[in-house]
């Protein structure tokens, strides 16, 4: 008897599955149910048993296990980015830049802009928007809006004179 592990964390889909096999004509159970080799289970904790009428006429046979479904970690992206250093004179000098944890390895990454498979971008000019969009080996995704890239704020410099004022 064996388990396999659903694809996605908190999926809502029942996608894992078990595989049981009987030989003389045993019955098996999953959870007191009949089994199906094609039904797909959520995870938890399944009591498989099999069951067959023994050759001495004194009751049944049976052998029983546990089997635990597991859920991978859930996917989860963040992501932080730098100010464009310049934007009067049109530096685009700004970075975005991802972090992934959780999920299947190897992940696939798609940028807004259709850079693949990096966890950072550089060059980015103000106004840009972005977005990075992660799938993990399951399939499972996982998205980081940073919406526009901003500007470093830069002090203005401004003349003040002032006119000193003679009592005279």
């Amino acid at each position: 008897v064996t388990g396999v592990q659903t694809w996605c964390s908190s999926d809502l889909l029942a996608n894992g599955t078990i595989s049981a096999v009987a030989s003389g004509g045993a019955s098996i159970t999953v959870n007191g149910s009949a089994y199906d080799a094609s039904a797909q289970y959520g995870p938890g904790s399944y009591h498989i048993v099999a069951s067959a009428p023994n050759g001495n006429n004194n009751g049944v046979c049976e052998d029983d296990t546990t089997i635990v479904i597991s859920e991978p970690e859930a996917l989860a992206v963040s992501g932080s980015s730098t100010l464009v250093s310049d934007c009067e004179n049109g530096v685009c000098d700004a970075t975005a830049e991802i972090s992934i944890s959780g999920g299947v390895e190897p992940y696939s990454i798609l940028w807004s802009n259709g850079m693949m498979d990096v966890t950072s971008l550089s060059g980015l000019c103000s106004a840009d928007a972005f977005s990075v969009e992660i799938h993990d080996a399951n399939g499972c995704p996982a998205m980081w809006d940073f919406g526009g890239i901003e500007c470093q704020p830069h002090p203005r410099s401004e003349e003040h004179t002032s006119e000193l004022q003679s009592p005279y």
